[in-house]
């Protein structure tokens, strides 16, 4: 999947404008993929798995969740990146949903874990769950997670799979005894689980953070601090039935919130303008007027080839009669504009440089 080329403006209008429509038919094609609609849908059927109810979505910097009141549900806020989920390769509503799965057990476990490993983890376990009660596929969603490198705040790609998995195998294992499968039947075997890999969970810290050491319960009670919940309404909702509607707004409707989670532990840039153009003196020392020309038409050569690449994958893209068509063809302009653009801040270096008088 394609993301925004990270492209300078340089002054070339007609260079401009086709990069500009470069990103512009990116941008259409991950609409296209991840779709509003697609995004809401989701929502909703996360909601409903925790009997929660419905709040807005908003376009953020990150996928993420603001709890706000730690004691309520209806104050949340949910946060929708659609270049951070596609960067992860994010595709389909049936990850989507596990996305949001784990963002709504945040919204159930608000000041249940010190930890924020252990939260996130747990989050993990209730996607996997879900999965398991919905015949829902965790494969995008498990690989995805799965390479993630992990931080302060985030476990370890391969840890979170591995919990991922195990709701999954709870959730199956449940339905084959006939056990009924409930929030807290299924919190208290996440909690055994935390218990039984508590060693593991300890060797990935390390692994991330060598001057790690495990926390007392009075340290982790300093360090994260915060209201238990008093609302003990959330459950495993396996009716599918509907608790509200949502709409996808713009972020000025929400005053002053910090995201809770990041899917990815990271927050993508925007394209921004270029810096100017370096040239390595040392390189260009001893070349001829004649040289310099020849480097500068080859350049050109390779820009006009590269121009011409573009236009053919954008057009082969427009025309694309499903998603799979769509989205090779905008990744292969995508790849084709950033060679482009590479002859053509060569040509401009050279355009630059004097000739050795010598």
């Amino acid at each position: 999947m394609a993301n925004p080329i990270d492209f300078h403006p340089t002054g070339d209008v007609e260079f401009d404008n086709l990069m500009n429509e470069v990103n512009a038919e990116i941008m259409a094609t991950n609409d296209f993929l991840l779709p509003d609609e697609m995004v809401l849908s989701a929502v909703t059927k996360s909601c409903n798995f925790f009997n929660l109810p419905e709040v807005p979505v908003i376009h953020a910097d990150g996928t993420c969740v603001w709890p706000n009141n730690t004691t309520t549900y209806a104050d949340d806020v949910l946060g929708f990146n659609r270049a951070e989920l596609m960067s992860m390769g994010i595709s389909g509503e049936d990850s989507l949903t596990l996305i949001y799965t784990h963002e709504c057990a945040h919204r159930t476990l608000q000041g249940a874990y010190n930890d924020p490993w252990e939260e996130e983890l747990a989050c993990d376990f209730f996607a996997g769950v879900h999965a398991g009660l919905r015949d829902i596929n965790i494969d995008n969603f498990e690989a995805a997670l799965g390479a993630t490198t992990g931080g302060a705040s985030h476990p370890a790609g391969a840890l979170r799979a591995e919990f991922i998995e195990y709701g999954q195998k709870i959730a199956d294992e449940m339905q084959e005894r006939g056990i009924e499968v409930t929030y807290e039947g299924c919190l208290e075997r996440l909690n055994q689980h935390l218990e039984e890999k508590e060693g593991l969970i300890a060797e990935y810290r390390q692994r991330i953070d060598p001057t790690y050491h495990s926390l007392t319960e009075d340290e982790m009670l300093a360090q994260n601090a915060s209201a238990d919940l008093t609302d003990d309404s959330a459950h495993a909702n396996v009716s599918g039935e509907s608790c509200g509607s949502i709409g996808l707004v713009e972020p000025a409707s929400i005053d002053d919130v910090e995201p809770h989670f990041n899917v990815s532990g990271e927050t993508l840039g925007s394209i921004g303008l270029a810096e100017d153009v370096t040239i390595d003196e040392d390189s260009v020392k001893g070349l001829t007027k004649a040289e310099i020309d020849r480097k500068i038409a080859k350049a050109e050569k390779e820009e006009r080839y590269y121009k011409g690449m573009v236009e053919h994958e954008l057009s082969m893209a427009k025309h694309s009669t499903d998603n799979a068509g769509r989205e090779y063809h905008t990744s292969k302009a995508s790849n084709f504009a950033k060679e482009a653009t590479k002859w053509h801040e060569e040509a401009i270096k050279w355009k630059y440089t004097k000739p050795d008088e010598k």
